[in-house]
Parts: C-alpha cells; structure tokens; sequence
C-alpha cells in the first residue's frame, strides 16, 4: 500500500491508499476510520469519513457522538450508516497497540471500508487495516480469510481466520448491504442534482438505480 498525501490531508494520519473515484462508469462508497493511540489536542480519539466516489459525503467523530452530513442531499439519509468503531477496532488490536508501538509520536490504526459497483455489475470490496499509515492486514470476501501484511499481523490473522460469523458478516456488508447504501447514495445525488437544474448523463449503474426507486 502506497501513502497518499491527499489521504493523510484529508484524516490526518490515515490510511495510505486514495479515494476511489467513478472511473469509467463505475461507482464506489468508502468509509475511512481512524484511531489515535495517544490522546491529541488536534484530533478526536477516533473518526470516520464517507466517500461516494471522491466525494466527501459524511463525517463521524468520538467527541461529538453523531453523524454530520456533508452534502445536502444526505439530510433525508440515516446518518449512523457506517459500522460501529467497535466493529471495526476489536479488542485484538487494543492488545497489540500496547505492546508493539514506540512510546513516542503519534500512533494510529486505520481502516479503509467499502464497495465498489462496475458499470458491467461486477462488485468489488475492501475492509483493510493499516497501523501509522502502513499496510497490517486485510479482509479476502471471496475466501473469507485475512491476510496479514506484517509479522505482527500473523496472530490477529489466526484468531479472526477462526471467528466464522464475524466474516460471513464482513462478506454481507461488503457484497450487499453496502451495495445496497452506495445505489441509494446515487439515486439520492440524481434527485438532487435534478432539483437543481444541473442536469447531467447518467451512467448504466445510476439509470438503473434510479428506476429501482
């Protein structure tokens, strides 16, 4: 995983891969996550943002406690769509926090989350951890296993490798239910860019979802 400054701009210190934009007729919803180990003046101790393609659609952080909606089109949206923190920074990787990292700086996990729906219906998913910025493991759908990108990563690999349930849920949110959110986010886009006056092609994908509604 290559570092992306407009990534880091955009959480501070986040995970290093860019914003899937919609290439070529495709579509995508992404979730970043971040967690501070340290506490920061700066940053709160965890926040997530949302991207429909490139586009920042919403935000989430733990001081505040709530969703905040980026576009105004998500105001009729349910705010609380990405998955809790607990969800995505299990208690594993509390543990390894405090026994792997220096004492000094500042030291985050992250996490990128989503989908990815092709103008041929072909659907991609990501659910990819990273520690201060650098590739830890990652999340195969099509096999239901982690890979591990560092030899710290070996352990927690194991344990979730053996945790069933959590990846079968890991493979709906990806395969479905997110798929689901990101054709809801582009007939919402469409309604209101329809509103007002700024009318534009629709892709395959967007044609389709729309009709659907």
């Amino acid at each position: 995983m290559q570092l992306c400054p407009a990534c880091l701009l955009v959480l501070g210190a986040a995970l290093g891969v860019s914003v899937p934009g919609g290439c070529c007729g495709s579509h995508s919803l992404h979730y970043f996550y971040l967690r501070l180990l340290e506490p920061s003046q700066e940053l709160p101790p965890s926040f997530i943002r949302g991207y429909l393609n490139d586009q920042p659609i919403s935000r989430y952080d733990s001081l505040a406690r709530r969703g905040e909606s980026l576009v105004s089109w998500m105001e009729e949206v349910e705010k609380e769509t990405f998955l809790s923190l607990e969800w995505v920074f299990r208690s594993e990787l509390e543990k390894l926090s405090r026994l792997n990292h220096p004492t000094n700086g500042l030291h985050t996990w992250q996490v990128i989350l989503g989908c990815e729906l092709r103008e041929d219906g072909n659907k991609g998913g990501v659910f990819r951890y990273g520690y201060n910025g650098m590739n830890f493991i990652s999340f195969q759908k099509e096999t239901l296993t982690w890979v591990a990108a560092q030899p710290q990563a070996r352990e927690v690999k194991e344990k979730w490798d053996k945790d069933a349930g959590w990846s079968q849920k890991n493979k709906v949110y990806l395969e479905k239910t997110c798929i689901v959110w990101l054709q809801r986010y582009l007939s919402y886009r469409k309604k209101a860019l329809r509103k007002t006056g700024s009318p534009r092609p629709m892709t395959t994908i967007e044609s389709k979802s729309y009709g659907s509604q």
